[in-house]
């Protein structure tokens, strides 16, 4: 979560330092259109590794990247209505990662094992887990009716209001794929089959599930009164604008420009459809059949072990034929040269690579402070 201090820095640095603009053979360019672009095509390239992660932990490393990227390409905006967006984004990506980070943690610590094929099966093992990560899913995915939809819907609004329509379409499919990753890492892990290892695992410890609970308690606090949070930031955004991005009809209703969005009634809207439709299902609905786990047929003969059906692994591999273009041997050919060119350099300078977060706050405040010293020596 250490990466959203230079975001925050990011913001007060770029507050007092004219954007320049790069005079093209076209024309001339923003370099804060350039800096958008490369905020959207991180989201995009980062959600992309992500759906093909088979490591639990490298998902949501590639994902917590992903959504910095989102949180860039916003604050390139250099709108009021892009900054609020931006630094509420910020805020509830820490709540949601952080919930999603200490789920896999417990998992992980019980099972010790981290790669999707290694589990499954879990959702009744780890209940409490299996709750927490599907909050966690909700908001990042940004579907309703959780905070993480007012944060996607707060930067479409001010992707559209700069005008960057091409960018806003780009992002919205992006978030698309970022959905499927979302469903891989829940259903890998506590749907499916449960293997014969896990049958007694435990709950994960309780300091961990007390963490989850803070983490979880704001997020619902958010996803139904947003203005606790996109106030204050307002107020912050004000003071380098001068102009509010947002307004609010009520403490669960926002506007902008192009709309508004009451969070309690999107709220209410979900819950009600939720309940309709387990209704309709539990009373005209089939009814369930109990069965044994390897009750099935596999090629004429039963399964010897739950591993046998276990699909976790290469879960979207499909979906990797869509992506054919973009993954050709040439193509990645000269990416893994790349790689390895900006592995020597990482190689070289590890030694400022300490894995200490402290250090990294350090470095952090040197980078704002040379930044803010090159601002007003202009």
């Amino acid at each position: 979560m250490i990466s959203k201090l230079p975001i925050f820095g990011l913001a007060a640095v770029v507050a007092r330092i004219a954007v320049p603009t790069l005079a093209t053979a076209a024309g001339s360019l923003s370099a804060a259109h350039l800096l958008g672009w490369l905020g959207g095509l991180t989201a995009f390239g980062m959600t992309l590794l992500a759906v093909f992660q088979e490591d639990m932990k490298k998902l949501l490393a590639y994902s917590s990247v992903g959504q910095v990227g989102y949180v860039v390409l916003a604050m390139a905006l250099m709108t009021p209505l892009g900054w609020t967006a931006a630094l509420y984004y910020a805020v509830n990506h820490f709540l949601f990662k952080g919930l999603l980070f200490l789920a896999v943690a417990g998992v992980i610590y019980r099972t010790g094992v981290r790669t999707f094929a290694d589990v499954g099966g879990l959702i009744r093992r780890m209940p409490a887990s299996f709750i927490a990560v599907l909050i966690g899913i909700i908001a990042l995915a940004g579907v309703p009716p959780l905070s993480g939809f007012a944060g996607k819907w707060l930067l479409y609004e001010a992707l559209m209001d700069k005008g960057w329509l091409f960018l806003t379409a780009f992002m919205m499919f992006a978030s698309v794929i970022a959905f499927l990753y979302c469903f891989r890492l829940i259903h890998s892990i506590f749907l499916g089959q449960l293997k014969d290892e896990h049958r007694q695992v435990r709950e994960a410890p309780w300091p961990l599930l007390l963490a989850e609970l803070l983490m979880i308690v704001p997020i619902l606090v958010l996803s139904v009164r947003p203005r606790v949070l996109v106030e204050p930031l307002q107020h912050l955004v004000t003071g380098v604008f001068g102009v509010p991005g947002v307004r609010f009809a009520s403490a669960t209703t926002m506007t902008t420009s192009f709309g508004y969005f009451n969070a309690a009634a999107m709220m209410a809207m979900v819950v009600v459809l939720v309940v309709v439709l387990l209704v309709i299902l539990v009373t005209a609905g089939a009814k369930p059949t109990k069965v044994n786990q390897l009750d099935i047929v596999y090629s004429g003969e039963l399964p010897p072990s739950p591993e046998e059906v276990q699909y976790a692994w290469a879960f979207y591999r499909p979906y990797e034929k869509a992506f054919a273009p973009l993954l050709k041997a040439r193509v990645t050919a000269f990416w893994n040269g790349v790689v390895d060119v900006v592995e020597g350099i990482a190689d070289a300078g590890r030694r400022f690579y300490t894995g200490n977060a402290q250090t990294y706050v350090l470095y952090s405040v040197l980078f704002i402070l040379v930044l803010a010293a090159f601002g007003l020596a202009r």
